[in-house]
């Protein structure tokens, strides 16, 4: 069982080897998520569960074939909109993912209720989902930084406090995750250097 789990995280970071723009991204947001989770004072088995489902959060692009694609996987819309599902009926194979497939399923959902799949709005979304939806959210805006931006990650962190009341994140999770980055400052700029 351990050596399929394995198998599977391996198989997680095949999009990411196809597409430069996304290499790293499901390892940076798993840490991200890990450490916000342990911040709201989740215990350690839920913390690693909630790791465990950013690290593949992404698996859906997998199951819907995103490595063949010649567009990178974070651009296609068709993809956007169906691997949270894909993922979550893939991992529901194995017995041992079943406490993280909700949060893989509704990791896109938003605060207000307008995400996908399901449109579930507010504390119906699942904690874990919630934290990797600010994860990821911040991991793919701090990776788009243009080169010279001195700061990616404090860039990424003024874009997410001007969408604070965009509807998408909840915010009581989204202030707790500023208060992370600023006191974790140097971890974060070790993961988002600056591009020359």
């Amino acid at each position: 069982l351990e050596q399929a789990e394995k198998m599977i995280l391996k198989l997680a970071c095949a999009v990411e080897s196809k597409c430069k723009c996304s290499m790293g991204h499901s390892e940076r947001v798993g840490s991200l998520s890990y450490e916000l989770a342990r911040m709201t004072g989740v215990d350690e088995i839920e913390a690693l569960n909630i790791k465990k489902a950013a690290l593949l959060h992404d698996i859906g692009k997998v199951c819907l074939g995103a490595a063949k694609k010649k567009t990178c996987p974070d651009e296609d819309a068709e993809l956007a909109v169906k691997h949270p599902v894909a993922g979550a009926d893939f991992l529901s194979r194995i017995s041992s993912f079943k406490n993280i497939i909700p949060a893989i399923k509704s990791h896109h959902e938003r605060w207000d209720g307008e995400g996908i799949p399901e449109g579930l709005k507010g504390a119906a979304i699942p904690l874990g989902a919630r934290i990797i939806s600010i994860a990821d959210s911040f991991d793919r805006i701090a990776s788009k930084q243009p080169s010279g931006v001195p700061s990616p990650a404090l860039e990424a962190v003024r874009t997410m406090k001007d969408e604070r009341s965009s509807g998408q994140w909840d915010s009581e999770l989204l202030s707790e995750f500023v208060e992370m980055l600023e006191r974790r400052n140097a971890l974060i700029e070790d993961l988002y250097p600056r591009k020359l």
